[in-house]
């Protein structure tokens, strides 16, 4: 019984660290996360400095158009009626401008996500280890209720006989 809870207790503790890992993860993996509001039949722009190879998220609930400007105000991406974006900058350097537009006739949420390129990889890696400690974690939990569910049926058996 002993070894059953010991054994439990070290499979929650690994799923609990799983969530602390991927945690970490993420908190490095991201640069920026901007939340903007658009309104009806609007525009919003944002300006962001970058430098270095980067990986840009645009996520919204309803279709909008966005479009992305280098430092000299040549456009560099462009997409129409669409709820997700992604774009992928490559040695870049200097002030960046994305153009949000809301087609639609009531306000929009838009979280645009900037994150380095190599930082992104190493949230993979973080991803990767902790699903691999939290698979570990749930194992070594179900081999802990067998070992607790095997224990409590010999003790029954036990008590049976008298």
């Amino acid at each position: 019984m002993r070894r059953a809870t010991i054994l439990l207790l070290i499979g929650v503790i690994l799923i609990v660290g799983a969530v602390i890992i991927l945690g970490a993860f993420y908190a490095h993996g991201f640069k920026n996360v901007k939340v903007v509001n658009v309104g009806a039949e609007a525009s919003k722009s944002i300006y962001i400095n970058l430098t270095g190879n980067y990986s840009i998220l645009i996520s919204s609930p309803s279709n909008i158009s966005y479009e992305f400007y280098a430092p000299n105000g040549t456009l560099l991406f462009e997409k129409n009626n669409t709820n997700t974006g992604s774009l992928n900058i490559t040695n870049a350097n200097g002030q960046y401008k994305l153009l949000i537009k809301n087609d639609g006739n009531s306000d929009v949420e838009v979280a645009v996500l900037i994150s380095e390129e190599s930082l992104m990889n190493n949230l993979m890696y973080g991803i990767y280890a902790s699903g691999g400690v939290c698979c570990l974690g749930m194992i070594i939990v179900v081999i802990a209720f067998i070992l607790l569910l095997w224990d409590r049926k010999m003790e029954e058996k036990q008590y049976k006989r008298y």
